[in-house]
């Protein structure tokens, strides 16, 4: 039997869509909390079913396993993000102990293979970011799929900051519509909810970025005047001596680990890594309030509704002109 979404049953045309900064974040949280209660359980068990034939199976049909175990890992870290996402804007925390350090070679399989299939992954940075893994998988899949819906997607990169302070870019480099370059996030956000066909790709926009501030960082809209791509960028905070001294002192604390999976290659056909995305100008560092913290719950995107623009002009080399009515 397959099972079809209600939501694929055509909406009146006097209903508008649920606008992110509307949902009722307590009501949302009762829903998940009983979804996560039902899924969970069930997807580990496939998974380790899954796992048990892999390890009795060989050639063939083990690799034809493998994408069944892909599709149920995705869907495994989307129900843990977004459980995450939905406690934060409820109000409530994600425990510290969720935090973890994640090198490049440790980003899962699944992952790096479904963004290669729909763009070049680029994966040149050293120090280990410390972000809760499975928030930050989740940003990587979204950005790959709003990144589809802005304009001509070139490229995701995670390369170290070359100046202070110090962090790992998350990038994704695309290439804007032909109307030109988009002036800033709002204006970005404003043009998806002006089409018809893009209002997922304005909601997934506004998750990502909260995401993005449970780990810590600010998701922007960044140029590169020479070349005339754009990115949405974030400055990720990687792993220090404090993070370690804090992690040995919390008794209840998870111990720190590595995930064991190997970084896959690039797929055939594929003509690798393409040119980093590179500002002109000092744009390494963040404007001279410094890092910007990581949001209070409950915060729902107030960067997009207040001065967002003044915000993104350290982001920028110059100011881009508007896009053409």
């Amino acid at each position: 039997m397959q099972i079809r979404p209600e939501s694929s049953a055509p909406l009146p045309a006097r209903t508008p869509p649920t606008a992110y900064h509307g949902l009722h974040w307590g009501s949302v949280n009762r829903v998940e909390d009983y979804l996560y209660r039902q899924f969970a359980p069930v997807l580990d068990d496939a998974l380790a079913r899954l796992e048990a034939a892999e390890r009795i199976e060989t050639g063939r049909t083990r690799s034809t396993l493998a994408p069944v175990a892909h599709r149920l890992e995705m869907a495994r870290n989307t129900l843990a993000a977004w459980a995450a996402l939905i406690t934060v804007e409820s109000g409530g925390l994600v425990p510290s102990g969720k935090r973890l350090p994640v090198a490049a070679p440790m980003l899962p399989e699944w992952l790096t293979e479904h963004i290669r299939s729909r763009t070049t992954l680029t994966l040149d940075y050293k120090r280990p970011i410390f972000v809760h893994p499975e928030v930050l998988f989740e940003s990587l899949l979204l950005l790959s799929q709003v990144g589809e819906e802005i304009g001509a997607l070139l490229q995701i990169t995670l390369a170290d900051a070359v100046e202070t302070p110090r962090g790992v870019w998350l990038r994704t480099v695309f290439v804007p519509p032909a109307r030109g370059a988009y002036s800033g996030m709002s204006t970005l956000l404003n043009a998806l909810n002006a089409r018809g066909d893009a209002g997922d790709a304005a909601f997934c926009l506004q998750v990502t970025s909260s995401l993005m501030k449970i780990n810590g960082a600010r998701l922007t809209l960044q140029n590169n005047r020479k070349t005339g791509e754009q990115a949405l960028a974030a400055l990720l905070p990687t792993l220090t001596a404090d993070d370690l001294r804090e992690a040995h002192s919390e008794a209840r604390r998870a111990p720190l680990r590595f995930a064991e999976h190997g970084q896959t290659s690039s797929p055939p056909g594929s003509t690798g890594p393409l040119t980093p995305f590179r500002l002109d100008d000092d744009t390494e560092t963040l404007s001279a309030e410094g890092p910007v913290p990581v949001f209070p719950p409950g915060a729902l995107e107030t960067w997009l509704d207040s001065d967002a623009d003044a915000l993104e002009a350290s982001d920028s080399v110059a100011p881009p002109q508007p896009p053409e009515s």
